[in-house]
């Protein structure tokens, strides 16, 4: 098995449906890449963190890449989140709502999370083309790469919920900052 093949775990609600243009990207990402092998896993449900343990102990490779049924990620995601060759590292998910900002935290006192504008202030791009990740405190799991070991050195379960505030899920919140505590930088690629 290569370091390169891993695990797509989408998680949707109750019904399993995603949206069509996830479903292009996924079948995309089946039909285009011949160096390795992906698995899909979808998880059906609303048990959020549960849902993503489920996926993380049928894991295939040596990562994941959550994506939410919602998201409609670039076609060329994975590649760019897999070359950064990062322990943890996301995608730029914005808010559904004013004033949009990204799903990821900046700082936690005070919190704060990334915004647009702040991260194209932090743009930087290497000769190769290559953008630098940013680091964050956390990040939204709608769309998050996770390597292997680090699920193998974290104790299980590796998602909870109601542990920062039980009103809220944050069980992405919860993660990256239990993993920040191994040692696992959390990144988000702009």
């Amino acid at each position: 098995m290569s370091r390169l093949d891993g695990t797509i775990g989408i998680l949707t609600g109750p019904y399993g449906g995603v949206c069509d243009e996830l479903q292009k990207w996924v079948d995309s990402i089946l039909y285009r890449h011949d160096e390795y092998r992906v698995d899909v896993k979808r998880m059906k449900g609303n048990q959020i963190a549960a849902q993503r343990n489920r996926v993380v102990e049928r894991l295939f490779g040596d990562w994941v890449l959550f994506v939410d049924a919602d998201m409609s990620p670039p076609y060329d995601a994975l590649d760019r989140l897999l070359a950064h060759n990062l322990p943890i590292v996301g995608g730029v998910m914005t808010e559904r709502f004013e004033p949009f900002d990204i799903c990821a935290t900046k700082s936690l006192e005070p919190f704060k999370r990334w915004t647009r504008q702040e991260l194209h202030a932090r743009l930087q791009v290497d000769a190769l083309g290559v953008v630098a990740p940013v680091p964050a405190v956390a990040c939204g799991t709608g769309c998050l790469l996770i390597r292997r070991k680090v699920f193998d050195q974290m104790e299980y379960p590796w998602f909870r919920c109601g542990q920062l505030d039980p009103e809220y899920l944050t069980e992405d919140t919860e993660f990256c900052l239990r993993a920040s505590e191994y040692g696992y930088q959390t990144w988000i690629d702009p």
